[in-house]
């Protein structure tokens, strides 16, 4: 990931951070008719643009080098993820994920890991961590992290993303992206076996 793609993914996630901070806000207004009437605002406005959102999609569907041309708005992140969040991507969160990891795999692998997608169901995806022997200690905690970025960025729609890192000296590594719910090593091989 280049500087300018990492200074857009975290302009991304400030504003999903900032539109989960104001529906929280929405939900705390006291007079239930003002709440009703944000709410109501609020849910025309993300309507009106999943319907143009739809239409668009549609006409470059119909283009000449349409499926190029929606291949490449998908894969701007701020296309992407209002795509995502009116439920309009073509693909599903498992076919991104391997996209992400096939894109990956030559920039990891150089650096001596293998990341391959071990399980994934509606709420959760598990990825396994190979460690070269020639990887460092230091860059394992370094690319778990990586990782675990790399694909919520790629499938925000999961509630979770493990990492296990199969290295026997490094810990399996749970991370939780930004919007959802606290979550525990242990508890991840319970919940994605």
């Amino acid at each position: 990931m280049t500087h300018v793609d990492e200074t857009r993914a975290g302009a991304l996630r400030q504003c999903v951070g900032r539109m989960e901070t104001s529906i929280e806000a929405l939900e705390s207004i006291a007079d239930p008719n003002a709440r009703g009437l944000a709410r109501n605002l609020l849910e025309s406005a993300l309507d009106l643009h999943a319907i143009a959102l739809a239409k668009v999609l549609t006409i470059c569907q119909e283009a000449e080098n349409g499926e190029l041309l929606i291949r490449n708005l998908l894969a701007d992140p701020y296309v992407g993820a209002v795509v995502l969040l009116h439920g309009l991507h073509p693909q599903d969160a498992e076919a991104r994920l391997r996209s992400k990891l096939a894109e990956m795999r030559p920039h990891w692998g150089v650096r001596g890991f293998r990341v391959e997608l071990a399980h994934i169901d509606q709420t959760a995806a598990r990825v396994r961590v190979t460690v070269s022997a020639t990887a460092g200690h230091e860059a394992n905690k370094t690319l778990a992290l990586e990782i675990e970025q790399v694909l919520t960025d790629a499938a925000p729609d999961l509630d979770r993303i493990v990492v296990e890192v199969s290295d026997k000296s490094v810990q399996t590594l749970a991370f939780v992206p930004s919007n959802s719910s606290k979550v525990h090593a242990n508890d991840c091989d319970s919940q994605t076996a």
